[in-house]
């Protein structure tokens, strides 16, 4: 039995790799994703209660958990645990020894006051939608070694345990994410018998934004400009040429999360449709920067979306769509450093051919 728990568990995790990397080898160029600009080591505290079947001396315990993980890639990350539960509730019909007559609010039981239950965990975790800020699910699959301080697991004070959970994720800031999950036990001693765990956690994850490369060119250093009109407090910020291009800088003030755009603005991207329909063989780059909050990869699908509605706008006043393109590059582009603050937050439109 054991044997075979162990030869399915190693089948099931290399089908699980090998279906991973091939779907991110076909997916390597979906959306031009950055990877991320944080490290991809982290740490994850976490506690939990634990529920005990079969013929094993103890009912249920909670627990205190700590994990190492890394990255893999944007869908498969390793991770290296340990678990202490250092006070347990043992089932007075199984327990061997070690019994003792408890009262406490005038009622006498059973009870096993000093047994505890430790552990090493080794587990993958597969991410389904990792682009969700605030609904990241993952599959947990792994195994344990569990051991007790007595016969916990019968005659034995180790017990092997394949084991797959279910859980989400919730990235509060790039760094620091909420996580709760749900586990399934298969505690392998003289006999099969099971265990059901939920944790809640948090995760951190090492590291701040640098400079790691990303999947596309970086852009092209800018040269020296001319500020025709000066800043201002929203709407149209700058409005620079440099011969027969005119780059226009916006602040749109997105509410947080949204895409929409305020018809406040809807004046200020009238003079980039001004200057579109003054030189009809000009062409339009439109991009979309967010500051630093949040996972990289959820504000460069954010970013994507805001410039994708500002050229939905430019072609409903009548801009032909084959001369604009519109492009999210989330947080990867600071204006200002650090990329944090929300000036950074930001759309432009770069005409060229303006002449």
């Amino acid at each position: 039995m054991k044997k075979l728990l162990f030869t399915a568990c190693a089948a099931g995790f290399a089908g699980m790799l090998f279906g991973q990397s091939s779907f991110r080898m076909t997916e390597s160029d979906r959306m031009n994703r950055e990877e991320s600009d944080l490290g991809r080591w982290y740490v994850s505290p976490a506690g939990g209660f634990m529920w005990w079947q079969g013929d094993l001396n103890v009912k249920r315990t909670g627990y205190a958990a700590l994990r190492v993980g890394y990255d893999v890639n944007d869908t498969v990350s390793f991770e290296l645990g340990g678990m202490l539960a250092p006070f347990i509730v043992s089932d007075p019909d199984k327990a061997r020894h070690g019994k003792h007559k408890f009262t406490n609010w005038g009622h006498t039981r059973n009870w096993r006051g000093v047994g505890q239950i430790y552990g090493l965990t080794t587990d993958f975790v597969f991410h389904m939608d990792r682009d969700n800020r605030w609904f990241d699910p993952y599959v947990r699959l792994g195994m344990g070694m569990y051991g007790a301080s007595e016969h916990i697991f019968g005659d034995n004070f180790m017990a092997f345990a394949p084991r797959a959970g279910l859980g989400f994720m919730s990235h509060l800031t790039d760094n620091l994410a909420f996580r709760a999950e749900g586990i399934t036990h298969a505690l392998v001693t003289d006999d099969l018998n099971w265990a059901g765990s939920v944790e809640l956690g948090l995760v951190y994850r090492f590291g701040g934004c640098g400079d790691a490369s990303s999947g596309r060119d970086p852009a092209p250093a800018r040269p020296a400009t001319k500020v025709v009109s000066g800043a201002a407090k929203a709407g149209l910020i700058e409005k620079i040429v440099d011969g027969d291009t005119v780059r226009f800088v916006y602040d749109l003030n997105f509410a947080n999360d949204s895409a929409v755009i305020n018809p406040a603005f809807f004046a200020d991207l009238d003079q980039a449709i001004d200057t579109l329909q003054q030189f009809p063989n000009a062409t339009a780059a439109i991009e979309g920067h967010t500051n630093q909050t949040g996972t990289s990869e959820y504000n460069q699908k954010l970013s994507q979306l805001r410039a994708d509605n500002v050229r939905d706008y430019l072609t409903g006043k009548g801009v032909d769509a084959g001369r604009l393109q519109a492009r999210g590059y989330g947080f990867d582009m600071p204006k200002v450093k650090p990329a944090s603050l929300p000036e950074n937050r930001r759309v432009e439109i770069i005409i060229r051919g303006a002449k």
